[in-house]
């Protein structure tokens, strides 16, 4: 016969028994007990399991999608780099004459100033917006409140288109009258023949092409005055004929000289007539600097 040990008190006992004959326990329902308990164990036992697997696998798929994320995040930090625009160059600028006007009528500041430099649109704007600040800050006028109410400044490429007969002026700014908003203009076409490079033309440079047409404005101006000086212009004490015939000569004498003289120029630089001609052109397109008048 088979014997086995008692669950609560581990006595050996009958295989077959029911009741422990050394602590009493029922062992029917002892053993019931322990199969419940060990089901019961079981089962929690296979939940956990199942939980730390869905655990497990949860922690798998959000290192997963925080790999893939990073790359993002880090692009995303990571500060953007823009394009630096190089700093534009301002014009350098020297005053070559100011003037003031103080009068019951109005108080203006006149400014003339040479640029030199990288010269752009943009560029010469600032140049005269701070010099307007300059400007609108003078005081000490005996009318209006010791204010300027206008201003107006000028600029030009050289020394010579300030003092030339009619100065070439690059870029200006005008305000009329206290409130009024200044006004800015350029001469962009003036503006790029500054900056385009010289060219040779004629077996001539550039700088040989001004020197020549100062010299054949001078030559214009001299026969105006020769002209001026033979048949002057009439006056008041003119009949209307005699007006007439005196303002004719004048212009004939005028037509004949300026040809005389610039022909006289266009031998001295051994250049032909044609050339002359362009030159003579060429300088009144590109506003090159005149002699001054006398």
């Amino acid at each position: 016969m088979g014997t086995k040990r008692c669950p609560l008190c581990a006595e050996k006992i009958q295989a077959k028994a029911v009741k422990c004959r050394y602590c009493g326990s029922n062992l029917v329902n002892l053993e019931n007990s322990l199969i419940a308990a060990h089901g019961e164990k079981r089962k929690k036992k296979s939940i956990s399991g199942r939980v730390a697997f869905l655990v497990i696998v949860a922690i798998i798929v959000g290192c997963f999608a925080r790999w893939r994320q990073e790359p993002t995040e880090r692009a995303e930090r990571r500060p953007v780099r823009r394009e630096q625009k190089p700093t534009e160059e301002k014009p350098q600028y020297e005053v070559v004459d100011r003037k003031t006007i103080d009068t019951e009528i109005k108080t203006q500041v006149t400014i003339h100033a040479v640029v030199s430099g990288t010269l752009t649109e943009s560029g010469l704007k600032q140049v005269l917006e701070k010099m307007y600040d300059e400007a609108n800050a003078t005081r000490g006028f005996e009318y209006f409140d010791g204010k300027p109410t206008h201003i107006a400044i000028w600029l030009y490429t050289s020394e010579d288109d300030f003092k030339s007969s009619t100065p070439n002026w690059i870029a200006n700014l005008q305000r009329i009258g206290i409130g009024s908003k200044p006004e800015i203009k350029v001469k962009r076409e003036l503006l790029a023949h500054h900056n385009a490079a010289p060219q040779v033309k004629y077996n001539l440079s550039e700088a040989k092409r001004k020197e020549i047409y100062k010299a054949l404005i001078a030559a214009s101006d001299r026969a105006e005055a020769e002209a001026e000086r033979r048949y002057p212009w009439p006056g008041p004490n003119h009949s209307q004929a005699e007006a007439e015939e005196q303002i004719r000569k004048n212009a004939e004498a005028l037509d004949t000289l300026r040809e005389e003289y610039k022909s006289e120029v266009a031998a001295n630089y051994g250049i032909t007539q044609e050339q002359r001609k362009e030159i003579n052109w060429e300088g009144d397109l590109k506003e090159w600097p005149m002699p001054p008048r006398r």
